[in-house]
């Protein structure tokens, strides 16, 4: 699901430069809601995290982009629930400190 949201992010950049070719008619079109600008960021970011702290960005990819509990993601990690808590509350304010709001 991160690709195909980055990808669609500079899809919709590069489109900016273009006419209008037609309509998505994909999964992808979730991601119309969203700053192309902002998702790139964000996987800037997570590219950064993962380089800093692969445990970290771990949990967030199972969490954020899997979708997963804490639990299933502590089983998935081999770590406690507790260690997932807090794993998760340091990339989330990691990540709204590395990640610009466009407001």
């Amino acid at each position: 699901m991160r690709r195909i949201l980055i990808d669609h992010a500079r899809a919709k950049g590069a489109a900016k430069r273009r006419p209008p070719s037609g309509e998505l008619l994909s999964v992808v079109d979730l991601a119309e809601q969203r700053d192309p600008d902002q998702i790139l960021a964000l996987d800037q970011a997570l590219r950064r995290l993962e380089e800093a702290e692969p445990e970290v960005a771990a949990v967030v990819r199972l969490r954020f982009f899997a979708g997963l509990s804490g639990e299933a993601t502590a089983e998935a990690l081999s770590i406690s629930p507790r260690q997932v808590d807090r794993l998760w509350a340091y990339a989330r304010a990691w990540l709204s400190r590395e990640v610009p709001t466009s407001e």
